[in-house]
């Protein structure tokens, strides 16, 4: 829930309704046991301007005021969404209707329209927590106007519900230890001794929320990573620009820790960085002259659209030379997706084309000029290579591009060119 909380809460805030949220459309980015999830299938979205009363997604994410056709899809309504997953991951069982044609029986369409709900035997059977219930109950809502915002939910189940679990977890561990201090100490040396026996401490797989990591004391920044952030502010625009679409055509699990980083330093949850998140964990490193000047040049520095805040792929760019993640493969993919006519080379327009409402004659000529080995008015591919892996020299591209013009006019050309 946190997870999908935070995705939503980013959209949310930039004017966008999911508008088919379902557990079918959350899946686990991979196979491991602590995989995070991707929220998919955007097709349905829509900003709240063009919002309207139709609902296309599963049945039992329906809201009232579109059940009732009382009111349009908001983002008050993805949240009531919200509810029914957690419903059901928590109880099992839906909570008004499963399928549309269960709005045939009039009372279960009433119930639903009239947000008519009650925590039933299930509930108290798993011995579901009052911050569970609580949860839903913020969510389901009838009044579009009561409901929670996405944000108010997801502050709720780091600062009630988790925390919650976290002393229920601590209080069964601690109940676990009393019952096997009391066992009698078995003297058969080939059973197991009451040491031995494994304590179950069922709210462990808290540690992974964010919740959890963002409470405990550390730093988020050392000086390896401040030398990356340093190396890559002073960086030219186009080594920026291409470590940039680099970052866009990475695979988000591949970014490991980074993501993990990002996060935490993402304090308001805004799914951005703010220039005041940035200088909390700056000002811990103690580093001499990191006045507030230096802090604003570093944040311009990563901030390349200008937005006035960091975005994942810019935080991504600026950390991905030190973690290892400018591989050749990746240069490649970065290279055409800046040459996206596939013509071999970098050109005025490419540029022109990728900083959209930044570009100027004047950046797009710095940028040539910055990869431009050869002084021929572009930036071919082995001087894009030189530009982002920093290996050779001018001299060694222009050698390397006269051996192999040589070997393309063939053997009998090249003892022309020897005796000429």
């Amino acid at each position: 829930m946190e997870q999908i909380l935070r995705g939503i809460a980013y959209l949310h805030r930039r004017g966008i309704c999911h508008r088919d949220l379902k557990l079918e459309n959350i899946l686990y980015e991979d196979g491991s046991a602590n995989s995070t999830i991707r929220l998919i299938d955007f097709g349905l979205s829509q900003t709240y301007e063009e919002s309207d009363q139709a609902h296309k997604g599963a049945a039992y994410c329906l809201s009232p005021e579109l059940a009732g056709k009382t009111g349009q899809y908001t983002e008050k309504s993805d949240v009531w969404s919200i509810g029914s997953i957690a419903w059901i991951l928590l109880a099992g069982d839906f909570p008004f209707i499963k399928v549309f044609e269960d709005l045939k029986d009039e009372k279960k369409k009433k119930r639903l329209i009239d947000a008519n709900f009650e925590f039933g035997i299930t509930w108290r059977g798993r011995g579901i927590t009052p911050e569970a219930k609580s949860f839903v109950a913020g969510c389901f809502k009838k009044d579009p106007a009561e409901r929670w915002t996405a944000i108010e939910a997801l502050e709720y189940l780091q600062d009630q519900w988790i925390p919650k679990l976290e002393e229920k977890g601590a209080l069964e561990v601690q109940m676990q230890e009393k019952r096997i201090a009391a066992l009698p100490q078995k003297k058969d040396p080939k059973k197991r001794k009451n040491s031995d026996i494994k304590i179950y401490d069922p709210s462990a797989v808290l540690v992974n929320t964010f919740s959890s990591k963002a409470k405990k004391e550390h730093d988020i920044f050392d000086h390896d990573i401040m030398d990356d952030i340093m190396r890559f502010t002073e960086s030219g625009v186009l080594k920026k620009t291409a470590l940039i679409a680099l970052a866009n055509t990475m695979d988000r699990k591949d970014a490991g820790s980074l993501s993990e980083l990002f996060l935490l330093l993402d304090t308001d949850q805004t799914g951005t960085i703010s220039p005041d998140e940035l200088k909390v964990a700056l000002r811990k490193l103690n580093m001499p002259n990191m006045d507030e000047g230096r802090m604003d040049t570093i944040f311009a520095g990563i901030d390349h659209d200008r937005s006035g805040q960091i975005h994942f792929a810019e935080f991504l760019a600026a950390l991905a030379e030190g973690a290892g993640l400018v591989t050749m493969e990746r240069i490649s993919d970065a290279f055409d997706r800046i040459d996206h006519e596939g013509k071999g080379y970098i050109s005025h327009q490419d540029l022109k084309k990728i900083l959209g409402d930044n570009y100027s004659k004047e950046v797009a000529e710095e940028m040539i000029e910055e990869g431009d080995f050869k002084k021929n008015g572009r930036i071919d591919y082995d001087e894009f290579i030189h530009l982002m892996t920093d290996e050779g020299d001018a001299a060694g591209i222009e050698l390397t591009d006269s051996l192999r013009s040589l070997s393309e006019i063939g053997f009998d050309g090249l003892k022309d060119e020897v005796n000429d």
